[in-house]
């Protein structure tokens, strides 16, 4: 039971730092919900594959905190939100044992920084490699690995940070 309730605190942690920004008012009722077509930047697509290093323990959830190099840019629909499956877990949060926490996705097209939070479904956690999958837009000439940026916040089975300094990230931007 006790083992619940921690898991219980991780989720509401992660749901409070996913409701952090953005801002912005909105209405609320039953009004349907009209399909968002994504603008896309102009230029070729690919794939930025993000890898979390030097966590020695099983994790529950990752916050990541990514800044784009200049001429990388996240799809964005007209009212500003990220288009569903622009972020997917992929590598050790497979799909059918992660998911994105609600309303945790968004993108600063100005300052170039993307935000997510991912969480594993299972109880056992995931460990350290490839957890998430971006969609992205190049426009000019691709950007090394070594140009994104990131801040990972990954939480232990317990609810717990893990120290900011032992936690690396790595990058593959695939075409």
């Amino acid at each position: 039971m006790k083992s619940r309730a921690q898991w219980f605190l991780v989720l509401m942690v992660l749901s409070c730092l996913a409701g952090c920004g953005g801002g912005g008012g909105g209405t609320s009722g039953n009004a349907p919900q009209t399909p968002q077509t994504p603008q896309t930047p102009t230029g070729s697509s690919a794939t930025l594959r993000v890898a979390v290093a030097g966590v020695s323990l099983p994790m529950s959830g990752i916050k990541a905190t990514i800044t784009l190099p200049a001429g990388v840019a996240v799809a964005t629909n007209p009212d500003a939100s990220v288009p569903a499956g622009t972020v997917l877990p992929s590598g050790v949060l497979a799909p059918a044992s992660a998911a994105l926490v609600p309303g945790s996705v968004s993108y600063d097209p100005v300052g170039h920084v993307l935000s997510f939070i991912l969480y594993s479904t299972t109880q056992g956690g995931f460990t350290v490699g490839e957890f998430a999958s971006v969609s992205c837009q190049i426009s000019g000439t691709a950007p090394a690995a070594g140009d994104f940026h990131a801040l990972l916040e990954p939480v232990d089975l317990s609810g717990a940070f893990f120290p900011a300094a032992s936690v690396a990230a790595s990058f593959l931007l695939a075409p």
